[in-house]
């Protein structure tokens, strides 16, 4: 990551207590594990909220807190909550989407980036269409569109250079939730979905946060 400075540490202490909530998975259940799961998105949701100005405070601000309420969730019970954790970040992902198109540039390397998703993608499809239970097929469907179109914005994105690699690892880490939850249950898929998952929010914020800095200095 680039070089931080004293108006990073909310993204510092984020990622301590995210990266120490996958090392305590083990642990699980212990109590109050789902509010753990919540605090770092939800730290950088009121760290948006305080530093950003509008029209990106609001966005990206609830943008974090949906990914919060989604992570706590998903904590408390991973399959009977599924559906209103698929909208939480449903949520997140059209506000990411909206926020990252809006301020695009065009790279080459992020045209690459969005072919190599959207292939991805499809790919997925085959994959786990066949598998997903009746009554998911729409909302993975539409989640998933909504995520790509978040991830291929994060590569067209002129907000930072992490940007793009924080949405390809959003990416991987919701595909690999719909690989594991209707295909393959492989062996720590928690500890390892999460960390992609937290080290992808943090890049997006880190980025956001620098780029805004930026912006509201000049």
């Amino acid at each position: 990551m680039p070089k931080t400075d004293n108006a990073n540490w909310p993204i510092w202490l984020a990622g301590i207590v995210g990266y120490g909530y996958v090392i305590a998975v083990p642990l699980e259940p212990y109590p109050g594990h789902p509010i753990i799961k919540a605090i770092p998105l939800l730290l950088l949701s009121i760290t948006a909220w305080h530093r950003l100005v509008p029209p990106l405070r609001t966005p990206f601000a609830t943008a974090l807190l949906a990914s919060a309420i989604g992570d706590c969730l998903l904590g408390i019970d991973r399959s009977a909550f599924l559906k209103p954790a698929l909208f939480s970040f449903l949520v997140t992902q059209i506000l990411y989407a909206w926020l990252f198109w809006r301020d695009r540039s065009d790279p080459p390397s992020g045209r690459g980036l969005m072919v190599v998703e959207v292939i991805a993608l499809f790919g997925l499809y085959l994959l786990i269409i066949p598998a997903i239970p009746e009554g998911m097929t729409v909302p993975v469907i539409v989640y998933s569109t909504a995520l790509l179109a978040m991830a291929t914005g994060a590569a067209r994105s002129s907000i930072g250079r992490l940007l793009p690699i924080g949405g390809a690892l959003f990416f991987v880490a919701d595909n690999l939730i719909a690989v594991n939850q209707f295909v393959w249950p492989f062996p720590h898929s928690t500890r390892i979905i999460v960390t992609i998952y937290m080290t992808a929010q943090l890049m997006i914020a880190w980025s956001v946060f620098a780029w805004a800095r930026q912006n509201q200095t000049h």
